[in-house]
């Protein structure tokens, strides 16, 4: 969806200098040109995400937040236990349970012209200026996408080949809701994330795709199709909608 994203000043003049919701991190405001109503969005890890159209006025975004105020609490408690401190924290170390490779990470703040990562074997270094820290978010989520285009085409490919299903063309990006999508077009779309996930999850996600070149939709001869090639498609899918958890905040885009 196209939209204008807010930043945190723009929300804090959005809500009002008398909203007491304004400084909850966890929670976002973000104004939409497409939106034609308030909606709220569950972001995890980040938080709440409320969606606002244009020219919407500033106590009608505060009546919203606070009727819905046990329902966004709901939601904050549910990320808050999914997503524990540690996978909210710049990581130290990298690991990739579905290659068997892990890097320890190592940060560099000092005075350089750009913030820049160098790659070893086992190893990331990040030099960054001293004043723009964030910028190893960026860095990080680079790599996982160069890691990942590295990694799951082949594997796409071959399972392909193996399946006898055929797609078009393939796509590697970060996304928060998918772990992969499947177009009429024939183009498969596979989410970064997928990396740290077992190798057996990664091999079910690109199955459940490939079967949508045949049925672009979750019917029975879907299932029929998926369950001839992954016998416990069932318990597998099941798995895959919790593995979530296990995807740190910077590696989503």
């Amino acid at each position: 969806m196209s939209s204008a994203a807010s930043g945190p000043a723009n929300q804090l003049s959005l809500l009002g200098p008398v909203s007491s919701v304004a400084a909850e991190a966890p929670l976002r405001i973000r104004e939409s040109r497409r939106a034609r109503r308030l909606i709220l969005k569950v972001r995890p890890p980040d938080g709440v995400e409320v969606v606002v159209p244009k020219r919407t006025h500033p106590r009608e975004v505060e009546r919203f937040i606070a009727v819905n105020r046990p329902w966004i609490e709901r939601a904050l408690e549910d990320i808050r236990r999914r997503y524990p401190p540690a996978l909210r924290a710049m990581p130290t170390r990298i690991v990739f349970p579905g290659l068997e490779r892990a890097w320890s990470v190592n940060y560099h703040p000092r005075s350089v012209h750009r913030a820049q990562l160098r790659r070893g074997q086992q190893q990331l270094d990040i030099f960054l200026p001293t004043r723009q820290t964030e910028a190893a978010r960026g860095l990080l989520r680079r790599w996982l996408l160069d890691m990942a285009r590295q990694e799951l085409k082949p594997r796409l490919q071959a399972l392909s080949i193996e399946t006898g299903l055929r797609y078009k063309k393939v796509q590697v990006r970060t996304q928060r809701t998918r772990w992969g999508s499947c177009s009429s077009t024939g183009t498969i779309s596979l989410n970064a994330a997928l990396l740290f996930l077992d190798s057996h999850l990664i091999r079910y996600l690109m199955i459940h795709e490939l079967c949508h070149l045949k049925f672009l939709n979750h019917s029975r001869h879907y299932w029929q199709l998926v369950g001839s090639l992954q016998p416990d498609c069932r318990r597998v899918d099941r798995l895959l909608g919790e593995a979530w958890t296990t995807v740190p905040s910077w590696a989503m885009s």
